[in-house]
């Protein structure tokens, strides 16, 4: 039961990092273009 569970989280935890990773990117990328807008 667990092993189970844990190779989904495995699977399913990458994909999630990887969203999360993007979307910090994009934001990191929008507040970097928000600072040079004086």
């Amino acid at each position: 039961m667990k092993s189970m569970r844990e190779k989904w989280e495995k699977k399913n935890g990458y994909k999630k990092r990887v969203n999360i990773m993007t979307k910090n990117t994009i934001e990191t990328s929008a507040k970097t273009a928000d600072n040079w807008n004086f």
